[in-house]
Order: C-alpha cells, then structure tokens, then sequence
C-alpha cells in the first residue's frame, strides 16, 4: 500500500515551513490575491527559483489554488477573456515553481445561459491554454447554472474538452464538502466521478457546516460539521489520490478569535468576520437599505486600521465606514442585511488597499 500524500491549504509566505508544522508533505496556496485580478506573485523569499528548491529539498509537493474570481465558462467577455488570460499566467507561474498541478472551480453561466455555453467556453479554454503544469478542475458547492456541481454537468463538462489536444493535461479534484452541499451523496461518489472522468488527481477533505444539498460552501473541521466522518475517509480512501484539507485553524485546528465580531467563520483566505449592527449609529454598521450599493472598496487609513468606501443612489458623495478589524477584502450585502470582512491572520504581512467586492 503506498503511504498517503497528504497537507493543507496554507498561507503563501512559506509553504514549506506550513508544511513541516504540519508533518505533511504537500502544501496547497495561493499565488497573490484569490479575490483579486492582480497576476500571480511568488510571497516566499528568494522567488520562485527558491521555492521550487526549497519544496525539492524538503520533499514537498506544491499544489496552487486558482484565484476564486476565475469563471472562464460565462458568456460575459470582461469576465471571461480576463479569466483566461489570468487563469495563463497563474499556470505559468505555477510551473516556474514546481507545482504538481493548478485547481480552478468550474465556474458558472447566467442565468438566462443555455448551459452549453459555458461547455463550449470551457473547451475553447482548454484548446488555447498552454498547459505547463495539469489543470485541475474542482467540483463546486452551489449555483444551478454551475458547470462543475453536479454530476450531470460534470459529465457534460467532460464530454466538451475529452477531444481536445491536451486533454489528458486536465484532471479533477474532488471536494468532499462541495459534493455534499452540492447535492451528491459521497457514499460511492468516487466510482460515479470515476465513471465520468477517469481519475481523481486530487481530494479536499472537508467537512460541511450546511446540510446536503444546500448550496453553501462552509468549510468545517472533519467531525465537527454535518458529513459523516466515515464518509470523507472512504473518499480519500477509495480516490487513491494526494489529500489537501482546507479546514478551520491552521496547524492547531482551532479558529482564531477576533475581536468585534458577531460571529465568525473561517474561509480559505483567512478569518471571516460578520458584524450585526446594535443601532443605525454603529459605526460597524453596513449601508442602509435604501443605499442601493453601486461600489465598494477597501481604504486604508493608518497602520492596521481599514475603512470600508461605499457609493450608492442615497448618496450624493461616497460614505465611509470604519472597520475595526485590519481586512484582505470586504464583502457587502446589497440591502445592508451585514457587513463581513475577510481578516488577515496572523503573521500576514501588511497590505495595501485591496478592492472590494459588493
């Protein structure tokens, strides 16, 4: 039996030492910001060069996490042409340092799209990418026009890009939080995904906060969500494939705490942060409903400390509100139900104004 190859999703600056904390021999990360259009950067001192060194002497696979902004399979051309050309450089960069293979979600058409379209984007996608490293496309949680969250669709995706030139250059990850929020039972979800694409290069062994078939994609410690534990071990078991776990915590597996926060969850990039405001006065508080949010952006104004900028109808200049908390980027609810802020964690280094998505 060969000797499972398996580590977590980590923080960019140094794999290798996340790594080694970790007792694992594989890291998974990002190259730059997920939410961001910025192209890929190598954080670990020295470059690339380096890394890809340091990664062969400690015996570490490296495997890098595609920017979540990424949909190549939409008919909207300033989403998807930028997509492409992203999705380009980040495998670039992820051959320059080594890395095993690149994972990309499988992205999503509108809502009026007939989802064929987004098939046929994805195989133009493959058809023009120079694939220096294997591309591996991941199942998603949620959406109904999503090309990867179902089965059905997974299958169609297959069928689209299966007789294209470097075919065999395109694999599958398997995420077991996503499969069971997605809808798809993981008792004997490897045979079915097997069935469809052939292999598995990769699983994220996640457990799910939501119930199946939710649609939401929260991450949880394995036995601490609403998967059976059983059930991800048969995955990893049966798949035969490298294990990343991208649950909360880091090394420790416990969340850190943050101060000013209502509630917290923890996401790929860091702690997430959900303020409910006590009054129209606080100044956590996010935008009125009559807002009608048209931008957001993140400022900062000294140090640590951030300010959430937002633009909307009800305003005849920008408002500004304070965060408490230093921030990667902000999420606001259109109708200022929350406001929530993707905290850095510690030992992140200091960053600049970073854009928001509203």
């Amino acid at each position: 039996m060969s000797k499972l190859s398996i580590g977590g999703h980590v923080d960019q600056l140094d794999p290798i030492a996340e790594a080694r904390a970790r007792e694992a021999t594989l890291s998974q990360f990002f190259l730059g910001d997920p939410q961001g259009w910025k192209g890929p950067k190598v954080a670990f001192v020295g470059g690339a060069a380096a890394l890809r060194a340091a990664a062969v002497s400690a015996g570490v696979d490296l495997y890098v996490h595609a920017p979540y902004v990424l949909n190549v399979a939409t008919s909207n051309n300033r989403i998807r042409i930028p997509s492409r050309k992203l999705l380009q450089q980040t495998v670039d960069m992820a051959a320059e340092i080594g890395a095993r293979g690149v994972i990309v979600h499988g992205g999503h058409v509108l809502k009026t799209d007939d989802p064929q379209l987004g098939f046929d984007n994805w195989r133009k996608c493959v058809e023009r990418l120079d694939m220096r490293v294997p591309l591996l496309i991941e199942n998603t949680a949620g959406g109904d026009n999503a090309m990867a969250r179902r089965l059905e669709r997974i299958d169609r995706l297959w069928d689209a890009i299966s007789d294209t030139e470097y075919a065999d250059r395109v694999g599958f990850c398997l995420d077991t939080c996503h499969a069971h929020a997605g809808g798809e039972q993981l008792v004997g979800l490897v045979d079915r995904v097997l069935a469809i694409t052939g292999r598995i290069d990769l699983v994220h062994a996640n457990d799910s906060r939501d119930a199946f078939d939710s649609g939401a994609d929260r991450h949880a410690n394995v036995g601490d969500g609403k998967i059976s534990p059983d059930d991800v071990l048969a995955v990893v078991r049966e798949a035969s494939a490298p294990v990343v776990v991208e649950t909360p915590g880091g090394a420790e597996g416990k969340p850190p705490t943050s101060p000013g926060c209502a509630s917290t969850s923890m996401t790929d990039t860091g702690q997430r942060c959900t303020w409910a405001p006590s009054s129209e006065n606080d100044p956590r508080a996010a935008p009125p409903n009559d807002a009608n949010i048209e931008d957001a952006r993140l400022v900062q104004t000294g140090g640590d400390s951030a300010a959430l900028v937002y633009r909307g109808t009800a305003y005849g200049d920008a408002a500004t509100r304070p965060l408490l908390v230093p921030c990667r980027s902000v999420y606001v609810h259109v109708g200022g139900a929350a406001l929530a802020c993707i905290s850095r964690r510690p030992g992140d280094p200091a960053t600049g104004p970073e854009a928001a998505v509203a």
